[in-house]
């Protein structure tokens, strides 16, 4: 799957809990859960975790996505949130904002939608997005990104 450092499930002894939706599967509803969840099938609905979620190439997943990291090579149609790294595969589709602290998207993916960059600052969470005013009154130009304070 994704071996890019941070990303990928531990293996070996004190292996996190994991929910698997396999490829013959399509689920429908809400997924909570505290390990990490891979997909491999259809998922429709919300997925929130403390874990990363990993749609392979093969699955689809229309749901609005929680988590710590995702790691997304197939198809994904909804917003994603991750307090960590959001990573989106050659050949991979998503479709839906994105807001996270770390963003990869591979050449050949394809997103369509708004992301937001969050980081932490002073103890106040700040997110930068494209287009948004900069807190200082400064208008970014071009493709700059603006720091906008979020509450």
């Amino acid at each position: 799957m994704f071996r890019r450092k941070g990303i990928a499930s531990s293996g070996g002894s004190g292996r996190k809990e994991q929910t698997v939706i396999g490829a013959t599967s399509d689920c429908r509803g809400s997924l909570k859960t505290d390990g990490d969840v891979l997909v491999y099938g259809v998922f429709e609905g919300d997925i929130q975790t403390a874990g990363t979620v990993v749609v392979n190439a093969s699955a689809e997943v229309r749901a609005t996505i929680k988590a710590q990291h995702a790691s997304i090579a197939g198809l994904v149609v909804g917003n994603i949130s991750a307090t960590g790294r959001i990573e989106i595969a050659t050949g991979a589709s998503v479709t839906g904002d994105l807001e996270c602290s770390s963003l990869l998207i591979d050449e050949g993916a394809v997103f369509i939608g708004n992301s937001g960059m969050r980081r932490e600052s002073n103890g106040e969470q700040l997110l930068l997005a494209a287009g948004e005013a900069s807190p200082v009154g400064e208008q970014p130009e071009g493709n700059e990104m603006a720091v906008s304070r979020r509450s």
